[in-house]
């Protein structure tokens, strides 16, 4: 018979696949704005203009700042103590390589669909895509440094001990670098074309009230 915590624990697991989509789609659909910049950055495109220094730390502080009150709210609401410090071991070269794989694929997915006029559609694809890699990477498919950050801060089985966060961030930092390695053999032009990476946002005016 599963305990209070073991029922949670199970509760998140089960859920886990669920919210990692759910959040993906928001998130991408929330920061289309700064897509462009990050793609002209990435592919070289200076006239653009990418994120400066001190824009690129907010944004990471920001999504970090986030993700550890997520979990925190997370272990509120199954009656777990709300500071955590997760002891769940992913230190192996498995975890790792299934890291680099999860990223990858996610940057070459975002920046192809730019590329190829669909940008639209990137915020369902990558909830599609972070849902369907929870299942077929053996990492679960972190795939973000603020999520390894914020999942320290759960002790159950979504959580990450901190040892093993340091594995997944590097993994991710070269699966990064691989998927845009991708983009740039896959799409030699794609410096010309970054202004597809973000879908024009127009002003609508709010209809008068009588």
């Amino acid at each position: 018979m599963l305990t209070r915590t073991g029922s949670a624990t199970a509760q998140c697991s089960r859920g886990r696949s669920a919210a990692s989509s759910s959040w993906a789609l928001s998130q991408t659909a929330t920061t289309r704005s700064s897509d462009r910049s990050w793609f002209s950055t990435a592919t070289g495109r200076s006239d653009a203009g990418g994120l400066s220094g001190s824009e690129a730390l907010a944004h990471a502080a920001t999504q970090t700042v986030g993700g550890i009150a997520g979990a925190v709210l997370a272990n509120v609401m199954f009656d777990l103590p709300a500071v955590q410090v997760s002891a769940k071991e992913r230190l192996s070269v498995g975890h790792g390589i299934a890291e680099v794989v999860a990223t990858a694929g996610l940057v070459l997915l975002i920046f192809a669909l730019a590329r190829t006029g669909r940008a639209a559609l990137s915020a369902a694809a990558v909830g599609a895509y972070i849902g369907s890699a929870y299942w077929f990477t053996s990492s679960t498919s972190f795939a973000n440094p603020a999520v390894t950050i914020g999942r320290i801060f759960s002790d159950t089985f979504a959580g990450i001990a901190p040892v093993s966060a340091l594995l997944f961030i590097g993994s991710q930092i070269v699966g990064g670098l691989l998927g845009l390695a991708a983009i740039r053999y896959l799409f030699p032009d794609a410096a010309a074309t970054a202004a597809q990476a973000v879908v024009p946002h127009t002003a609508r005016s709010l209809p008068e009230r009588g």
